[in-house]
């Protein structure tokens, strides 16, 4: 070994020692001593987020790093020849890495679209546009105003390690907390984040259809994504669902690309991709299943060029198994603060059920799921998209593209998840299917689509029907939205003209009972007036009040739905005069009934 070989390894180990110690003295530093120098970081001299909490947190991940970093000094003194060929290694792996990204860089700058294809999308996804900025802000929905409420408006520390109820779709709250901080918490601010991703997977489904398929297809599914009524208002809707579905399309994208290329970037591309799917929600694991299972069917689509078989495999274990490690490292602030149960929280959500509720619940699902998707769509439609789906199943013979279609692999994956892990049938959860259900139906249709003839006339009358396709859903989308916004059909329209009554009449001793399913909502309107402490009740028995408001749906004050209320989730009805209630006022069909305390 040469001298300067000798002397890398010393200066490794020497920093590595050094870091190492700081590290895990770190870890046993008492609170007070930490706070003093942490104090002396902050402008004003008080750094009040480092809490003891936080310290106590922070210790573990320190004394892990230290003992790791102790222990690869002494490993590069011990055994230098293997520290070398490491680094080496590592060196190597950077560089092809940076050279790969180069590639990558330069083959998505050969994916051009023609002038037709950029003018048909800028269409698609202006009337796209259109139909979702028309609910962009509508009524806030309960999941909606918990997210912005109970994480939002937390401190990124709190926001990534408190999980303990599944409203948190972590990444998605992350973007959310931006936009609160830059832009405010108006409804259509904190549902931006999710409409941009809702229009950037119009683009994208374009591109899938058409690299598995075809152009046409590509025309078809980005209009099925743009204007089915269950997606425009999925997109508008401030949740991490459409985000997560956006991530599986530019998997599976890169997917396809890996197939006919060796790329160390695209590789890491995916696996960030689908980390920050299982980041969002979890239930990114059926997806990710679905994707794997695709890939690795596709092995007879690699090319023989750029992988053997056995390279093929190895790479897709290794995929696994980093998003695996990079999901941990995500979700490490969470494990270290409360553990893994809040991961699969009892509520049902993410909790596994029994196989047998599961198979009882399946038709139950698939009702809902249906009945969703086809939500204000015109009979037809539905017709529509179910004779697309059964003529799809023809496409899986052609393999003009891909041997395997995504057909194929997609309901294998599904069933071999749910027999591991069977969530609550909550139809939303599926929502990531969509767009490949889009893309099945319009390559069926595309099938009917190619049966014209070429000639000018053939030209013609497949433009025609194309065009009458899209134009067709455009429609449906933009009425759709239009009629929810005439009928008011939301989860609780009046929820904000109840909140602007009620605001000038709330003061530090005033309770607002409202039933679950309300809570949340009112907080968040509230919030939009002004008033910062949140008045609802949330059983502190021992909290001190003179008045409470009771808001009530279509019955007098005197009716048994203020009593189920109170009794539900008020404070002891000993407390209140019943005597002296009265309605004072009325939003709509919305009563606000007031009564006061018993001990004024």
């Amino acid at each position: 070994m040469t001298s300067a070989r000798k002397g890398l390894v010393r200066v490794f180990a020497a920093l590595s020692s050094v870091l190492g110690l700081m590290l895990l003295s770190l870890s046993f530093v008492p609170y007070f001593s930490l706070k003093s120098v942490a104090d002396r970081l902050a402008p004003d001299g008080e750094l009040e987020s480092f809490s003891p909490h936080v310290a106590q947190v922070l210790r573990v991940p320190w004394g892990v790093a230290g003992i790791a970093l102790l222990l690869a000094a002494g490993w590069s003194i011990l055994r230098p020849n293997a520290f070398l060929r490491l680094l080496s290694a590592s060196l190597r792996w950077c560089a092809s890495w940076l050279r790969d990204l180069r590639q990558f860089v330069a083959d998505l700058r050969l994916l051009s679209l023609s002038g037709t294809e950029l003018a048909s999308l800028a269409v698609i996804c202006g009337l796209g546009l259109v139909a979702r900025l028309m609910l962009v802000n509508r009524p806030i929905e309960y999941d909606e105003a918990y997210t912005v409420m109970a994480f939002a408006h937390s401190p990124f520390r709190i926001l990534v390690s408190d999980y303990h109820v599944p409203n948190n779709h972590i990444f998605h709250t992350i973007l959310v907390r931006i936009v609160v901080l830059l832009l405010g918490s108006q409804p259509w601010q904190i549902r931006l984040p999710v409409l941009l991703a809702g229009m950037l997977l119009i683009l994208l489904v374009f591109w899938l259809g058409r690299t598995l398929y075809a152009r046409d297809v590509g025309y078809l599914s980005a209009a099925i994504v743009a204007f089915l009524p269950h997606m425009v208002e999925r997109s508008v809707s401030a949740r991490g669902y459409v985000i997560v579905a956006l991530l599986t399309v530019m998997a599976f994208l890169l997917a396809s690309y890996l197939v006919r290329h060796r790329n160390l970037f695209a590789w890491s591309l995916l696996v960030v991709l689908c980390a920050l799917g299982f980041y969002t929600v979890p239930v990114m694991l059926f997806p990710f299943g679905f994707l794997m299972l695709w890939m690795l069917m596709s092995t007879q689509d690699v090319s023989k060029d750029q992988y053997t078989r056995s390279a093929w495999g190895l790479h897709l274990v290794a995929a696994v198994i980093v998003v695996v490690l990079l999901t941990l490292l995500l979700y490490s602030p969470i494990l270290l603060s409360t553990g893994v149960r809040y991961l699969f929280p009892s509520s049902g959500v993410l909790h596994s059920q029994s196989l047998q509720s599961l198979l009882a619940g399946l038709p139950a699902l698939a009702s809902s799921v249906i009945a969703e998707w086809s939500g204000r769509l015109p009979p037809v439609w539905p017709g529509i998209f179910l004779f697309g789906m059964i003529l799809s199943l023809l496409t899986i013979r052609d393999r003009q593209n891909h041997r395997v279609h995504t057909e194929v692999a997609f309901l294998p994956a599904v069933l071999i998840l749910l027999s591991v892990q069977r969530p609550n049938t909550l139809s939303r959860i599926w929502l990531w299917v969509i767009p490949f259900a889009a893309i099945w139906v319009s390559a069926g249709l595309g099938i009917l689509l190619k049966l014209i003839p070429r000639n000018r006339v053939g030209q013609g009358v497949h433009l025609v029907l194309l065009v009458g396709l899209v134009a067709g859903l455009a429609a449906t989308g933009i009425q759709s939205s239009r009629q929810r916004l005439i009928d008011n059909d939301f989860e609780f329209p009046h929820g904000e003209d109840v909140a602007r009554f009620l605001a000038p009449r709330l003061n530090s001793r005033s309770l607002l009972v409202v039933h679950y399913g309300w809570d949340a909502t009112f907080w968040y309107d509230l919030y939009l007036q002004g008033v910062e402490r949140s008045p609802i009740y949330s059983r502190q028995r021992d909290r001190p009040f003179d008045e409470v408001f009771v808001p009530t749906v279509d019955t007098n004050c005197d009716g048994g739905d203020v009593l189920r209320t109170l009794l539900a989730v008020g404070p002891d009805l000993s407390r209140l005069n019943f005597d002296e209630m009265r309605e004072v006022g009325q939003v709509d069909s919305v009563k606000i009934c007031w009564i006061p305390s018993a001990h004024q």
